[in-house]
This record gives C-alpha cells, sequence and structure tokens, in this order.
C-alpha cells in the first residue's frame, strides 16, 4: 500500500534532475521488458528516489516498470541470499558431474608413442619426413586433456558471498551510507532486473 502511494506521489509530479543524492543502485537495475537500464529520478512531495523504465508507454497498457528505492532495497537482501543459495546448489551439482565425466590425461602415452614414432623415423630409411609428420599428427589427435574445472574458484567465491550476506549483515548494512551501499552492491552485482515493480533477476558479479 505504502508503495503503491509513492509511486503515484512520483507520477504526479514533476521530475527532479540534477540531484546531488548518491542513488544506491544507479546503474544496476535493468528493464525486465526492455532490457533497458533504469533512470534514477526522485519525485512525488517527499522527494522519493526511485528508478523508472524511460521507455514505459502507458498509452499501450504495458505495465510499467518502476520501483522506489526503498523497497528495492528492502527485496533485495532476502533475493540476493534466496538466489545465492540456489547458485551454491547449482554450481556444486555441477561440480560433481565434471567430477564424475572426468577423463583422466592420457599424456604419458602419447609422449611414448611419439617418442617410439620419432625413433623410428630416425632409424627407418624408407619413411619420408611427410609421413613422419602425418604418423605425429594422427597420435596427437588421440591427446585427452581434462578442462580446467572453474567450479571450484566459484565456488569459493559464492562460499565467501554467503558469509558476507550472513544475517549479522542486516545491521551493518542499515549503518552504510548511501554512497557504501552503492559501493557494495556495484561490488557484489552485474545487474537487478525489474519487471512490474517486482525484482525478477539477478546477476552476480563474476
Amino acid at each position: 500500500e505504502e508503495e503503491h502511494s509513492q509511486l503515484q506521489a512520483i507520477l504526479k509530479h514533476p521530475v527532479k534532475k540534477n540531484s546531488t543524492r548518491d542513488f544506491i543502485f544507479s546503474g544496476l537495475v535493468l528493464c525486465g521488458e526492455c532490457g533497458r537500464k533504469l533512470a534514477a529520478n526522485r519525485g512525488g512531495r517527499r522527494d522519493y528516489p526511485y528508478y523508472r523504465c524511460g521507455h514505459w508507454v502507458e498509452a499501450r497498457g504495458l505495465p510499467y516498470t518502476m520501483i522506489s528505492e526503498s523497497r528495492l532495497e528492502k527485496e533485495l537482501l532476502p533475493f540476493v541470499r534466496e538466489a545465492l543459495e540456489g547458485r551454491i546448489a547449482e554450481v556444486t551439482e555441477i561440480r560433481e558431474k565434471n567430477r564424475r565425466r572426468k577423463p583422466k590425461s592420457n599424456r604419458a602415452q602419447i609422449e611414448k608413442r611419439l617418442e617410439r614414432l620419432e625413433d623410428l623415423y630416425i632409424n627407418d630409411e624408407t619413411m619420408t619426413r611427410e609421413r613422419y609428420e602425418q604418423k605425429r599428427a594422427e597420435i596427437l589427435t588421440k591427446l585427452v586433456e581434462p578442462q580446467p574445472d572453474n567450479t571450484e574458484n566459484e565456488l569459493r567465491g559464492l562460499e565467501a558471498l554467503r558469509q558476507i550476506f550472513s544475517q549479522s549483515f542486516d545491521e551493518i548494512y542499515q549503518g552504510m551510507t548511501d554512497k557504501e551501499k552503492q559501493t557494495f552492491w556495484r561490488g557484489i552485482l552485474e545487474s537487478v532486473t525489474i519487471r512490474a515493480g517486482e525484482i525478477t533477476d539477478i546477476k552476480f558479479r563474476a
């Protein structure tokens, strides 16, 4: 109810530009309808900070992409925590699958075959250089090298974020200035997607 009243007040009053206030989520909020970044503005009788898509067209009956900063801030912490747990579970499952499927390197066997081929080339006068290179290329195609598994690094990063977003963090967060909050979120998130006034997706910064 309060959120609706704030948004209605913003819609009825002209936007105040050139504000010196630090918008906490400036540059991070995306429109779930068109994918563009939401503009940070202030409006309403109480000068509410809010984010709104500049391509919103009410006449076409499209749901407006708009959210007040207070609501976004309130709902983002629990949303991030839930998304973080989901991503940790997802990456953990990928890691376990990679471990089961991970092929063993046969480099030692390939190197022995190459050594034998080289000895044959040196000692067999009938083997031409062209034939040697052809056989060498064929052997190298059999080389199996496990691909690096990046899930361990991602999991370490996610676990570090989990520690940051512990329940005790809420009190620390409330003591931050808007500028500190802005710096914090830009260091954690790449984007926050909003559709019809609701958070629908977030992307963690790599």
